[in-house]
Formats: C-alpha cells, sequence, structure tokens
C-alpha cells in the first residue's frame, strides 16, 4: 500500500469523512486572509509609531498609530468625528469630552 496521497484518493478521504475540498478551501484561504490582514495591520502600526511623518512628535500611543481615514469604522461613528477616524478622538467624542483632550495635549506637549 502506498503511502503517497494522491489527488483522487484525498477526494476520496474527504469524502468518505464527510468534507469535501471545497469547504478546506474555504478554510485555508480565509485562514490565508487573516494571517495576511494581521501582517498588513502590524505593518501599518509599526510604519505608524516609527517611519511616520509626525512619529517625531510626542502625543497619545493610540493617537499615533491608529490610521487617519475612518474606512472600518460604521457610518454613525464617522459622523460624530468627521473624516478624522482617529480612535482616540470618537471615544473622547462620544464622552464629550474632546475639547478637554485637545487642551491637555496643548499643556503637556505644547504645539505644533
Amino acid at each position: 500500500m502506498s503511502l503517497v496521497l494522491t489527488p483522487m484518493k484525498m477526494e476520496a478521504w474527504l469524502r468518505l469523512n464527510g468534507k469535501s475540498s471545497r469547504g478546506l478551501l474555504a478554510i485555508y484561504g480565509s485562514s490565508v486572509l487573516g494571517v495576511l490582514l494581521t501582517l498588513y495591520w502590524t505593518g501599518l502600526v509599526i510604519y505608524h509609531i516609527y517611519f511616520y511623518s509626525l512619529a517625531s512628535y510626542l502625543g497619545s500611543l493610540l493617537a499615533t498609530f491608529t490610521p487617519v481615514r475612518a474606512w472600518l469604522l460604521v457610518m454613525y461613528l464617522e459622523a460624530i468625528v468627521i473624516h478624522s477616524g482617529k480612535i482616540w478622538r470618537i471615544i473622547r467624542s462620544t464622552r464629550g469630552r474632546i475639547h478637554l483632550a485637545i487642551d491637555e495635549g496643548q499643556k503637556k506637549y505644547g504645539g505644533l
């Protein structure tokens, strides 16, 4: 008996166990997509913390590495902070304290 798993043997094994190759392909595809998205977001965070043009200015770490545009946020949150997409601004805005956060940041780090 050969231990080499040919495509025909693999398909027969999958059918015998109640699985289809399309289902496995979907699982593998979603796994690869998840890994690629994780690598993309990790690279984006590293870029914003170390290599972005404003990285030399001090400020909140959360405000440093969040993307500038809110393309992943729902319309409600985007309406609160128009074209600003920074998570820290959204959090402060929903609590009604964005003006205090800006004043505190200017006192702590100075103006640009």
